[in-house]
């Protein structure tokens, strides 16, 4: 996991294997570890990362190998999903 907000270099990042820039939520939250740095635009961040040949996309508390019951975990997280003020 690589914080964006505390290097511009994302390409630099991506190369060297990054997979994870954390919970970034420009507009809506603060880095509440940095407050001095600000998140980075998402725009800019997503064509970084695209000029790299890879995706950014919505990071989710939940990784597919602990999911036991994979039934109920899509109807939790798209019940989630539609409650939260916070739609990705």
């Amino acid at each position: 996991q690589v914080p964006p907000n505390l290097s511009e270099d994302w390409s630099a990042m991506l190369e060297a294997g990054c997979n994870d820039f954390g919970g970034i939520s420009p507009g809506v939250t603060p880095d509440y570890v940095s407050p001095e740095k600000a998140w980075p635009s998402l725009v800019s961040l997503s064509e970084t990362v695209s000029r790299a040949n890879k995706m950014l996309l919505p990071r989710l508390p939940i990784y597919a190998s602990y999911i036991q019951d994979y039934d109920t975990c899509i109807t939790w997280l798209s019940f989630a999903r539609k409650a939260s003020p916070l739609r990705a």
